[in-house]
């Protein structure tokens, strides 16, 4: 676990408690450089339980196939289609449930990220490029149209 907020102690007891510190290593603050190599080498299964907005860390682990669990209502809801390619809890319980579902099931993971690398095509920067210059065309068109 990455970071160093208010809840680490607890985190840390709670998992002393459960019998699972070999299963954890806490790494409290590290640098942004440390982070992104973590993000983006190591991490089999990301999860994010804030809501954050849309993240680059989500679009790079579809890129390596690998599931993601997030809370619904953030960012990556509007990448995620749940039970498809990923999860999406709506409470912390949920969160948990589908979390434990994916560490129980390899098959499961893998059915998640061939399905989230299909997603990939949507995000590409050149498509993204044309549709926003598209509208940026249109907009300055009816603009300069409606004035005349």
């Amino acid at each position: 676990m990455i970071g160093d907020g208010p809840l680490r102690k607890r985190l840390e007891k709670k998992v002393e408690e459960t019998g699972l510190s070999s299963n954890f290593y806490f790494t409290g603050e590290i640098s942004r450089r440390r982070y992104l190599d973590i993000w983006t080498r190591q991490i089999s299964l990301p999860f994010l339980p804030v809501m954050r907005p849309l993240g680059f860390r989500f679009w790079k682990q579809f890129q390596k196939k690998v599931p993601v669990v997030a809370m619904n209502h953030s960012g990556v809801s509007d990448i995620i289609k749940n039970g498809v390619n990923g999860y999406l809890a709506d409470n912390l319980a949920e969160f948990s449930f589908y979390l434990q579902t994916l560490i129980e099931s390899p098959a499961l993971r893998t059915s998640f990220a061939r399905e989230a690398s299909k997603e990939l095509s949507i995000y590409d920067w050149n498509r993204i490029y044309e549709q926003t210059n598209q509208v940026y065309a249109k907009v300055i068109y009816e603009k300069h149209h409606n004035n005349n």
